[in-house]
Order: structure tokens, then sequence, then C-alpha cells
């Protein structure tokens, strides 16, 4: 094991031990989530930040982490398949986010891989720019759960994640057996960034959903604007653009459509539809950032008005379903085509807010959505699909399990989505009245404490882990039970001074302030220089924007 890798088990030993210390103060799946008439079920638990996953036809489920590790659960055991932790940046929404098996499993064993590369290994997961693979994997033929590094190959390279999210996104295979992967734009996602743009323009991998040949990575020649001399060129592979951060997708097995979640900016997240035989590039062309929602974007257009008023002229696809209620994570998932729940939900697609833990439901025919039982209790949806079983399957990255949601009685049908409540009354506790918990070697500080109008509240402190500092945040419902808390900077950062602020739009703001270097102060000393840095959470929201500016120490960020 390397030494970052050993770094990287000692600092997860140590938040695994303050989240089991404290888990107590949160609540449990079965006292929220599904409606009446359905429960979740435990498949697997225990994943480190699970991102992704997906069901062999043996039997096994295979499990991606976030930091660069994929799992794989075979017989009621947990094992690693393949460790790309010294080679996977993880800042922020990076990491190895997509995962799927290849149609002919059970023959090839092939695993394949989407993740942020680390273009910086003298400064890992650090904010500087990352880079973003797609690999295959074979599984040893000596060694069953093992991946051979051997068989590595790589299908797509040159996505640039400039900023620190919106990279690498879903991946899975079609029915004639094509890689679908979706890209996100790499631009940031606190101001107008021209590099959005990229989304737009069809020689980018940035932005798109691309259609690739498995075995060589190439585009197919089926692809609307495929080059037979050029097959590896973003224009080659593109089927979709105009996309914001489309991290998850599903593909319609009875239709071959494909149904895009597409996270909005300031306006609307998004449910798409990618038609599986698009009438023209109109269809394909999604308008972020020139769109969000069904209307041009409120900021771009005037910075950009000559790219946008030619990125838009011919036309561009408005969402099948779009909304924004303080939600800010848009989960693509399944339609359901099954017979094990009510009709009523047979149709519909499964998609989830995943800053909320909101699952809901679409129906294509009538394009009415709807809430599916109330928020929380799902672990923070960040991928799902229809088991071997029948049922689906819901991958949760706060609390790391797979849960499956089982009928098992008389199902109300669907209620329509009607926005939060715009003003509450706090109630209950707070915060505990501890003031300073010991968590395993982990020593955390409450910090700073803030409660909106609605009764939301957020609350962070700072957690020491081997010497080194990060901040970490919880989050309550009116009169509810805490979040597990989850850790917002980065690890081994040396984070410090957290507060918390309720902004104008009763949203809380995260600050701290970490290190960024060592400048040049005068008579020759050098002193850190410090960058202070803000997340943004609405309606109970993980991170989602983020700014950084000049802090203390001598410098602008």
């Amino acid at each position: 094991m390397s030494s970052r890798a050993a770094l990287r088990k000692a600092a997860s030993g140590l938040a695994l031990a303050a989240l089991v210390a404290l888990a107590p103060s949160f609540p449990d799946a079965a006292t929220a989530g599904p409606p009446a008439g359905f429960s979740l079920e435990p498949v697997a638990a225990g994943f480190d930040q699970p991102t992704a996953f997906a069901h062999a036809p043996d039997g096994r489920v295979f499990v991606a982490e976030k930091p660069g590790v994929v799992k794989v659960v075979a017989d009621g055991s947990v094992s690693t398949f393949l460790d790309l932790r010294d080679r996977t940046n993880e800042f922020w929404n990076r990491g190895l986010i997509g995962l799927a098996l290849d149609p002919d499993f059970v023959a090839n064993r092939r695993v394949y891989l989407a993740f942020s590369e680390e273009l910086n290994p003298a400064e890992p997961d650090g904010p500087p720019p990352a880079g973003g693979l797609i690999i295959r994997v074979e599984e040893s033929t000596t060694t069953p759960n093992v991946a051979d590094p051997a068989t590595e190959a790589t299908l797509l390279d040159g996505f640039q994640s400039v900023h620190f999210s919106h990279s690498m996104g879903d991946l899975d295979f079609d029915a004639q057996g094509r890689l679908i992967a979706a890209l996100g734009d790499g631009a940031s996602f606190f101001q107008v960034d021209p590099f959005a743009l990229e989304a737009l323009n069809l020689d980018s991998l940035q932005g798109k959903v691309v259609r690739l040949d498995p075995e060589t990575g190439h585009g197919v020649p089926e692809n609307p604007h495929f080059d037979a001399a050029a097959p590896t060129s973003a224009r080659s592979r593109s089927i979709a653009w105009g996309l914001r951060n489309p991290y998850r997708f599903s593909i319609d097995r009875a239709t071959g459509d494909i149904w895009v979640g597409d996270v909005g900016w300031t306006s609307q997240d998004e449910l798409n539809r990618l038609p599986a035989a698009p009438g023209g590039d109109a269809e394909r062309n999604f308008g972020w950032p020139c769109s969000e929602g069904s209307a041009p974007q409120d900021q771009y257009p005037n910075w950009f008005p000559t790219a946008c008023g030619d990125a838009l002229a011919g036309g561009w696809s408005r969402p099948a379903h779009e909304w924004r209620t303080g939600a800010t994570a848009s989960t693509g998932g399944p339609r359901y085509h099954g017979s094990g729940y009510p009709d009523v939900y047979r149709g519909r697609i499964f998609f989830a807010d995943f800053s909320s833990d909101q699952m809901m439901t679409f129906d294509p025919a009538t394009g009415q959505a709807a809430d599916f039982g109330p928020p929380e209790g799902w672990g923070g949806p960040v991928d799902m699909s229809i088991g071997p079983d029948g049922n689906l399957h819901v991958l949760g990255f706060l609390d790391g399990t797979l849960r499956r949601l089982v009928h098992t009685g008389d199902a109300a049908a669907p209620q329509s989505s009607t926005p939060p409540p715009t003003t509450a009354t706090p109630g209950g506790p707070v915060w505990p009245t501890a003031k300073r918990v010991s968590t395993g070697g982990a020593a955390a500080r409450f910090a700073d404490l803030a409660v909106n109008r609605r009764g939301q509240a957020v609350a962070a402190w700072m957690e020491r882990v081997k010497g080194r500092t990060r901040v970490v945040a919880s989050l309550r419902g009116p009169g509810g039970s805490w979040r597990r808390p989850v850790p917002i900077s980065p690890a081994n950062r040396g984070a410090r001074d957290p507060s918390v602020a309720i902004g104008e739009g009763g949203h809380a703001i995260v600050t701290w302030r970490q290190p960024a270097g060592r400048v040049r102060a005068g008579r020759g000393r050098i002193e850190p220089r410090f960058i202070t840095v803000a997340v943004s959470y609405t309606h109970l929201t993980l991170p989602t924007n983020t700014v950084t500016w000049g802090g203390g120490g001598g410098g602008g960020g």
C-alpha cells in the first residue's frame, strides 16, 4: 500500500469512528423514506462514499466508491476489486463516479469505470485542474473478485475538470451493446464561466453524452456526426450536448430512450429525454449554458449574446420535467416496467433529488411528476436501477448503504410535488448540549450554528484527525433530527475557523479558512497563504455552490 493510500485509510478509519459515535442523533431510514405500502430493505452496507453500483448476472454486486475504490459484494462479504486511489482526484465532487459491467460479463468479466484523473500527484486531491478517464479492466482469471491490472485499457481521455465539479458521470450499455457515458461541463459553479460554452462545442468532450465502441473507445458509425477519419474525436463520439452536470441517466429498455438527469444552476433542475431516434440536432442540444430549464439562462446570454444566439437559433430540447424548490442535484433513475409494484407506477420513471433526499416519480405519458413519500430516509440517493429481483435498488452516498424498495401492501397513488413551506417556526433542540466529543482519536469542536426561517439548521465544526483539521457539517430539518455529519473541506488540508450564517434567501452559508500555499511577506519572510471558502446550503442540501476569495495571510484566492 502506498503512503498516500495508507494516510487515506487512517483518516477514513477515524472519520468512520466519529460517525458511529454520533449516529444515534440522526434519523434511521425506517422512520422516513417511501410512502405507505413500501419499505426499504438493506442489500449491503458499510461503503465509503459510494457513487455507483451494478449487479452481475452471477449475483454479485459491484460498487464504486468516490475516493477511487471498487468493491464487490459476494456471498454476503465485501472485498476490494480494484484500488485506483493513487490515480483518482476526489476534490469536492470529483472522484470515481461511473461503473458498468459488460453485457457479456459472464464470458469476458469486463468492468468499465469513469473517474477524475489526478494530474498533480505532488499535491493530491487538490483544486488544480484534473483530467477524466473511462477505462476497462477485466477480472482476474485466477483470483476471483479481484481485477487484473494488466488487462486495463483506456477508452476515453482528454476530458478537462477545470473546476471542482461537473466532472465524470454515469456509464451504461444500450441494447446494441454500445457504451453510453455522461460527461459534465467541467466549468465553475459559482460564477459565469466562459469554459461552460464548451458544452455546446461539438469538438469538445465537455457537457456531452457520448456513445462508444466498448472495444476501442471510438465513436460508432450511427452517431450523428461520426467521422471515420477521426473516430476518437469528440464530434464522432457525441450524441447529445449542452449539458451541465448529467451525472446520472438511465436507458429505457422498452423504447431505447435515454433519460438524463441534469443538475441546474440558478433556476431549474432537469429530467431530459434523449429519444432513441432523434429527429435532428435540435433534439440532441439541451442548451446549457445558454438555456436552463425551458427558458434562456438568466446570465449567460447577457455575457455571450452571439454565442448563445447561435447555439439556440436552431432550437433546443426542453426538459421533460423541471423543478426547483430549493433542491439542487438531480439524480436520474430508471423507468419501471415491472409488475411487483402497483399498476399506477408502471411506466413511471423513478428519480431523486440528492440534496433534499427526496425520491420522486415522473409519468412520461402525462408529463406529471410526484413526490414518492416524504424526504429523508434514502441516505442521499446517488444511483439507482432495477435489480435482478425486479425491485428498485437505491445507493445512499451519505450512509454508505445499498437498499431495495419492496412493495409490502396497498400503496397510495402518487401525489403531486409541492414546494416546501416558505416559513416555519424553529422547533426542537438545535444542537446537542455537549460542546466537545471524543470520537476514537478524532477531536471534534462544535464551532457555529445557524437556523433559517423554515427551521432548517446547519452546524459546522472543526475535526482534528492525526494532527490535521478539516471542517465537518450537519443538517437538521424543522423539528427533526440531525443528519449524519459530512466532511465538507478537503481531507488533511488544515481547515480552520468555520462559521455559519443565513443568507438573504434563507439559505445557510458555511465559511472556513484553509491553507493555499505560501507567500513572501516582506523582509524575506515566507508565510502561509490562506483562502476563505464558502459553501451554500439550500433546503438542507449538501455542498453545491462554492466560492473562494482572498483571506488572511497575504493573498487572494
